[in-house]
């Protein structure tokens, strides 16, 4: 059942002289899925953002030339890559308006998709590049387990 943390923390009182128990490998099992939904719970949230998004009209152009490139077959993998993490950057709005501005008027003289993703590539510093995942985990420091319980019945 789900209790308060006021409550909880109750149930999970102990004595510093109290004996610590083994756990056995089913804490760690739990741990683990507990971490994995954790994680999944960020990519679920970076769905969200991505369908809240508005685009401006520069976001709008610069979205629709990265798709371009990105169904182009022209392109390496780790480019198809890069594609993939500047649409991302788009769709999370980590790009500032100035530089997105900036990338259209000079991709406005680019004589082809490849030499448009050069030009992109150099102008988008690596920080504007992270993930949903990244993004979060950067401004919210680290992923750490701050409470992890495991109940064992006693005299079990």
């Amino acid at each position: 059942r789900q209790v308060p943390f006021s409550e909880a923390i109750k149930l999970l009182e102990c004595e510093q002289t109290e004996r610590a128990i083994n756990v056995d490998s089913s804490y760690f099992t739990q741990y683990e899925a507990n971490s994995n939904a954790f994680d999944d719970s960020l990519k679920q949230q970076e769905i969200i953002t991505l369908d809240n998004k508005a685009f401006n009209r520069n976001e709008k152009e610069f979205t629709k030339i990265l798709r371009a490139m990105n169904s182009s077959k022209i392109f390496t993998a780790q480019q198809h890559e890069t594609i993939s993490r500047l649409i991302n950057a788009c769709n999370l709005g980590t790009l500032p308006q100035n530089v997105i501005k900036s990338i259209i008027k000079a991709i406005g003289n680019a004589k082809d998709l490849q030499e448009a993703f050069s030009i992109a590539e150099l102008l988008i510093p690596e920080k504007y590049l992270l993930t949903a995942k990244e993004l979060a985990a950067k401004q919210e420091g680290s992923k750490h387990v701050i409470l992890s319980c495991y109940l064992k019945k006693e005299g079990l």
